[in-house]
């Protein structure tokens, strides 16, 4: 009798430890951290470095580069220096379009402000300067004569050498553009909607022009320019926009297709890997694909489409870009991984918990009924000579 109850408690034990196991991955998957220098290796290290001098695994293939923070300059901000800690908390829950700086919307107020603390700490900077944010007046409506004020001060004030007469980006210095740190700029193309870094609202280019963006040729035109100019300039460069603008995807993209290119169901065309041998995805098996990569299902809440063009042409991570370099997806491929990871539903921890939590019902339950047939067969073994005896 002893050792088939120890071998119950055997049983029950290692179940315990394999579902301890299971919950701690589960945990891991869910990106459960504490604490800014843990977000930070999870989240920031692969571009920035993990002395946050922008050399990160995947900084020689990002365009452009990773900021170094060490320095102390930023691109956006709503000061003529240092960024206050609203704006890097900002940064980090928008992101930057038009880079592969994605939004960190999806960590929790409380994760966003101790990373802003992390990255502060790289820059000796922060311990010596209080930046302090320029006014931001109510913006005036827009008008016919502002809008002609703003075209006259962007020829005048130097605008066109660099974005071109129409906005275009490609004005006469626009190749020879470098940043701080010597490598090479692209200037800004206001005929594409949406994507300027810091923002794209009235507001967000004002601050833009007033304070400039750090580490660029992009001037501060508030230590030029009045209130009124560097309004009459934020909406004469929105109004450069094209109206009809060609999307990114001009192939419309498949997510049923999308799902049978990450699952491997359908073999990519030029070879490459199935998604899921590394990443997970919502919806996708019961613990949702691979572990080597992160879980996608948020990609496109935290890159959007621009981001997503860019990861699937350019393949800009060190673990990607030798697999896929070589093997490149074709156009309908990338439109249609786009359109699966857009419809992805951004509930994987809940339901990869709630599997979970299924199977160890069930685990229990089966390993009960097995530990408990030597048991009920050793209580009978017991009592079968007693009935025979009182016989």
């Amino acid at each position: 009798m002893k050792s088939d109850k120890h071998f119950t408690i055997t049983i029950f034990s290692l179940f315990a430890v394999i579902l301890t196991i299971i919950t701690l991955g589960s945990a891991q998957v869910t990106g459960v951290t504490s604490g800014g220098e843990n977000l930070y290796t999870k989240h920031c290290l692969i571009c920035h470095g993990d002395k946050g001098l922008g050399d990160g695994p995947a900084a020689r293939f990002l365009d452009p580069k990773p900021r170094d923070f060490t320095s102390g300059v930023f691109k956006i901000r709503s000061t003529p220096s240092l960024p206050t800690d609203e704006d890097i908390f900002r940064t980090l829950t928008r992101g930057i379009p038009g880079t592969l700086m994605p939004s960190f919307v999806d960590l929790t107020g409380e994760e966003r402000w101790d990373l802003v603390a992390y990255v502060k700490s790289f820059s000796e900077a922060f311990q010596s300067e209080t930046p302090t944010p320029i006014s931001f007046p109510d913006p005036p409506p827009e008008t016919e004569e502002l809008l002609a004020l703003g075209e006259k001060l962007y020829n005048e004030a130097g605008c066109v050498a660099c974005h071109g007469q129409f906005g275009k980006g490609d004005g006469p210095a626009a190749k020879t553009l470098q940043d701080e740190w010597g490598n090479p700029i692209i200037p800004y193309d206001f005929t594409v909607p949406g994507r300027m870094k810091g923002g794209s609202t009235v507001n967000d280019v004002y601050r833009s022009f007033s304070v400039g963006i750090g580490g660029t040729p992009m001037p501060a035109y508030g230590e030029i320019y009045s209130e009124e100019q560097n309004w009459a300039l934020s909406y004469y460069a929105l109004s450069l926009a094209e109206e009809e603008f060609l999307e990114e995807f001009p192939l419309l993209g498949n997510s049923i297709t999308g799902r049978d290119l990450f699952t491997g169901i359908t073999p990519l065309e030029n070879g490459g890997s199935p998604c899921i041998a590394c990443h997970s995805v919502t919806g996708i098996g019961a613990l949702g694909g691979g572990v080597m990569g992160p879980d996608l299902t948020r990609t496109h809440n935290k890159f959007g489409e621009y981001g997503i063009a860019t990861i699937l042409t350019a393949f800009p991570f060190p673990v990607m870009n030798p697999l896929f370099s070589e093997n490149l997806l074709t156009e309908q491929e990338q439109v249609d991984l786009a359109a699966f990871l857009q419809e992805t539903v951004a509930r994987r921890p809940t339901q990869a918990i709630g599997r979970l939590v299924m199977m160890a019902g069930s685990g229990t339950v089966i390993l009960f009924l097995l530990a408990n047939l030597p048991w009920r067969r050793r209580l009978t073994e017991v009592r079968r000579p007693m009935v025979k005896r009182k016989s």
